[in-house]
């Protein structure tokens, strides 16, 4: 029997039984579906921070409270909030000299209210520099000033959605809002940022003098982050331990004590960012992977029982001429037909959920030819693999034994 004939003979008996054809598949289908679209959303992940991270700048340095060694693990257990000071800011921003600016940077939520509308909202206490440096322009108005921030002013930046929800036509600029509870002027409108891959609307905050936001709102002394832009990128190594020095100073530590601060660059944040996006990839695909391998032993199932029912059939191939090849490769092209078509409507399957997902869920995906490869030839894989046991027990079936049995 050639390979053609084979195929026709698999495919005829496959027909005969749709039902159970049809639920063999629906494991394949599930497993190459969760693949492609478990991993499309890691993909899209990774590439969201990537380009979150990159359209900040190649040229910016991040000074955040912690250890090397934990934020190289991707996990910061010991962050200490007290760690970074606004005299630290001051002290980068009065003495490095490869740097062009900084920003001390002091986020939390607060509630906005004007005209009886209220919004619960996120506060960003920066420098005036925080504008060009984390790359936030201004549409409307202006931003706050130096002066500002010297004073403490109760001035306020806001982005599209809290103009939109609170404003509506009208123009902010000037408008007195209160948030949490105190008085502030809006100066001026943040272009348009739109939400990230975790679902943070960029629009729906408000910058003011850290200053203001430490003393006057929050009542702190400490900040989150501090931000600085080098001269150049060929500077970068040469600011980060020019910064280290500078706050080792600052925090008053020994020569053989270890920092309780962190200094990175953006390059090697994105580093440590992808590696962690990537572990989180090749975890979602692997657990996606359970269930094509739990398809794979369906087909071995229903493979077995369909030699065992056929048992009398393949005596009756063998006795008129049928070799064992023959019979193998007959059921080896039934199984893998089972993960040729399972693994195609998966992969459609697949695309549709990342496509939904995408749209309705605020999570950007990333549908990749390699997924898409992986999950099919990983299916094809499957199906061969757990057909080979079927396979090989068909074929070893004596042929006076297979006609006798009822």
């Amino acid at each position: 029997m050639n390979l053609l004939e084979s195929i026709r003979v698999a495919a005829q008996s496959l027909k005969a039984n749709k039902m159970r054809s049809a639920l063999t598949m629906l494991g394949i289908i599930i497993g190459v579906g969760a693949v492609v679209a478990l991993v499309s959303i890691g993909s899209g992940a990774s590439q969201s921070i990537t380009a979150e991270v990159q359209g900040l700048g190649s040229n910016l340095i991040v000074v955040m409270p912690g250890s090397e060694e934990e934020l190289q693990r991707g996990m910061m257990t010991s962050y200490d909030p007290t760690v970074l000071k606004l005299e630290d800011a001051a002290a980068i921003e009065k003495k490095a000299k490869y740097i062009n600016g900084v920003t001390p940077i002091l986020t939390r939520p607060a509630m906005i209210w004007y005209k009886g509308k209220t919004k619960t909202t996120n506060v960003y206490g920066t420098y005036e520099t925080a504008v060009e440096l984390m790359n936030y322009p201004i549409e409307i108005g202006h931003n706050f000033t130096r002066s500002d921030v010297q004073s403490a002013a109760r001035v306020a930046i806001i982005g599209q959605t809290l103009q939109k929800d609170l404003f509506g036509a009208e123009n902010p600029i000037g408008k007195i809002v209160r948030i949490n509870n105190q008085n502030f002027r809006v100066v001026g409108v943040i272009e348009k940022r739109g939400t990230d891959m975790f679902g943070i609307d960029h629009d729906n905050q408000i910058g003011m003098p850290v200053t203001t936001a430490a003393k006057k709102l929050f009542g702190e002394s400490y900040v989150d982050m501090i931000e600085v832009q080098v001269k150049s990128e060929d500077l970068t190594d040469k600011a980060i331990e020019e910064i280290k020095q500078i706050l080792r100073r600052e925090h008053h530590l020994g020569k053989d004590e270890k920092a309780n601060f962190v200094v990175r660059s953006q390059a090697q944040l994105l580093d440590i960012m992808s590696t962690i996006t990537s572990i989180l990839t090749i975890l979602l695909g692997s657990i996606a992977g359970i269930s094509l391998l739990v398809g794979g032993i369906g087909i071995m199932n229903i493979m077995l029982v369909s030699v065992t029912e056929r048992t009398r059939e393949i005596g009756i191939r063998k006795a008129i001429g049928a070799k064992r090849k023959d019979i193998l490769l007959q059921f080896l092209i039934e199984s893998t037909i089972l993960s040729l078509f399972g693994g195609s409507f998966g992969i459609l399957i697949g695309i549709a959920i990342a496509k939904l997902v995408s749209l309705f869920g605020n999570l950007p995906t990333a549908i990749t030819a390699g997924s898409i490869f992986l999950a099919f030839g990983f299916s094809v894989g499957v199906g061969l693999f757990f057909g080979i046991y079927p396979a090989f027990r068909a074929a070893r079936l004596h042929p006076i034994e297979a006609l006798r049995y009822e």
